[in-house]
């Protein structure tokens, strides 16, 4: 057994002093283990994504609204992880409806753009008092005189003037002013608008 072992010895010490076998990589094959690097594009698209929505939603579902468990939900995120929420059309679809509820109102607030009032420290409660009851909103349009309300005459031209104007607002004071310019342009009794924030809350 001494004389075996001696033999083994003696061949692993030929063996080192030989030059390295290379593959078509052009690396040693007995490379070490720890040089080598994992292979790429293992990784499954969105997986850490959708772990993040997992992680956000509350029992996989977004909060109802009873108790204010949704208004509190919506306040502890953050922009960019509402902003990851939003982009799921799914869960957006839910969020737009609890922010509607009760509905018959009209939101000053656009449910569409809530990511950007999101980002200016605007809190639910805040979103949901900032709106005006449907049947309230009335207005004479700019465009050709003619009287129209909510769902009416103008409806269509009015709301997309306010989706640009927002679209447009660096700032809520930007926002408010921009507002006020909005309303007087389409003659709309500035009694049926709820007093405006003029600082960011969260």
């Amino acid at each position: 057994a001494q004389e075996i072992g001696q033999r083994v010895n003696k061949a692993l010490d030929e063996y080192q002093g030989q030059p390295p076998i290379r593959g078509v990589t052009d690396k040693p094959i007995k490379a070490k283990a720890d040089e080598l690097e994992p292979p790429k594009g293992n990784e499954l698209p969105g997986a850490n994504k959708t772990l993040i929505v997992d992680e956000l939603l509350i029992n996989g579902k977004v909060p109802s609204t009873r108790r204010g468990e949704f208004n509190k939900w919506f306040d502890s995120l953050t922009p960019e992880q509402f902003e990851i929420l939003w982009e799921n059309k799914d869960i957006r679809d839910t969020i737009e409806a609890r922010i509607r509820r009760p509905g018959g109102y009209h939101e000053w607030y656009m449910v569409a753009r809530t990511p950007k009032f999101k980002a200016w420290g605007i809190n639910m409660d805040e979103i949901k008092r900032f709106r005006s009851e449907i049947n309230e909103l009335k207005w004479v349009s700019p465009i050709d005189g003619r009287s129209g309300m909510h769902g009416k005459s103008g409806s269509g031209t009015f709301h997309k003037e306010l989706l640009e104007l927002i679209d447009n607002s660096k700032s809520l004071s930007t926002f408010n002013t921009r507002l006020d310019v909005l309303i007087k342009r389409w003659k709309i009794d500035p009694t049926i608008i709820p007093h405006k924030l003029t600082k960011e809350i969260k």
